[in-house]
Formats: structure tokens, C-alpha cells, sequence
């Protein structure tokens, strides 16, 4: 385990998704302290040409549409000028609603220090967090951008 060194148990299994092809998911569980890891990898060729799409979400319902991220992908929200950089995070696969709450949760991390280093910078980038909270919610019709 990387959190405490104790053995954990890893479950692998290799799969084909349709529009997307092979991939192998990887899921690991420490028992002795409850942490847990899960990781999408891409079984396929690299392509010549990456791919582009887009999702509008515009119901509540919206937010639980899955969405496979590999490692090199980029994960952008155009109308908030917000991205989540290709190798920030390895291949996953999520939830629109998973995406928003991890990446508001990976900004609040620092948020103290950073209020005290820069508060200008800790302020613009709690407004970012409060948007990315909004928009879990569902009620805000927005867009969802992958480029892989």
C-alpha cells in the first residue's frame, strides 16, 4: 500500500468497451487502512490522430453519464476556462458529476496556503471551486470537452 506499506489487494480486469476498445481496470484496496486506488489503461494501439468530443449536459440526470479518461487525455469545461491536464491524474473512469467533485476537492487542497501566499490568486480560485460545486448539482447547463 502507498499510504501505510501493508499489503493490499490489487483486481485487474481486461475489457472491451464499444466506440472506445480495449482496456484493462485496475482496482486496489488496503484493508489495514482503508485506502484505495482505481486506475483505467488503454489496451489499444496508439492512434496517428487523438480524438475530440463533446458533452452537453443539460438535466440533472446528465451528471451521472460515464466518462473514460486516459492518462494523456484532457478533461475542459470551455465556458468556465477550466481544464484538467493530460498526466494530473492516471486513466479513470467516472462520472460527469465524479470529474467536477474530485477536481473541486483536488483544488481545496491547498486553499489555505494558498489564501495566505496570494490571497487574490486563493480568491479567484475559490470561485472556481464554488462553480465546480454549482454545476454538481446539475442545475446549470454547461459543456464537457475530452481531447484524447
Amino acid at each position: 500500500c502507498m499510504a501505510c506499506g501493508d499489503n493490499g489487494r490489487t483486481s485487474i480486469l481486461p475489457t472491451v468497451i464499444p466506440h472506445f476498445g480495449r482496456i484493462v481496470i485496475m482496482a486496489f484496496r488496503c484493508e489495514a487502512c482503508n485506502h484505495s486506488n482505481n486506475e483505467v489503461q488503454s489496451a489499444n494501439d496508439i492512434k496517428p490522430f487523438g480524438v475530440q468530443y463533446h458533452l452537453n449536459v443539460e438535466t440533472p440526470k446528465d451528471m451521472s453519464r460515464q466518462i473514460i479518461k486516459s492518462t494523456y487525455a484532457t478533461v475542459a469545461l470551455p465556458g468556465m476556462d477550466f481544464e484538467i491536464p493530460p498526466q494530473t491524474r492516471a486513466g479513470c473512469l467516472s462520472t460527469v458529476e465524479g470529474f467536477l467533485s474530485v477536481a473541486a476537492d483536488d483544488l481545496e487542497v491547498l486553499q489555505e496556503q494558498r489564501m495566505e501566499q496570494d490571497r487574490i490568486v486563493g480568491e479567484k480560485v475559490a470561485g472556481v471551486i464554488a462553480q465546480l460545486r454549482e454545476l454538481t448539482k446539475g442545475n446549470t447547463p454547461f459543456v464537457v470537452s475530452l481531447r484524447d
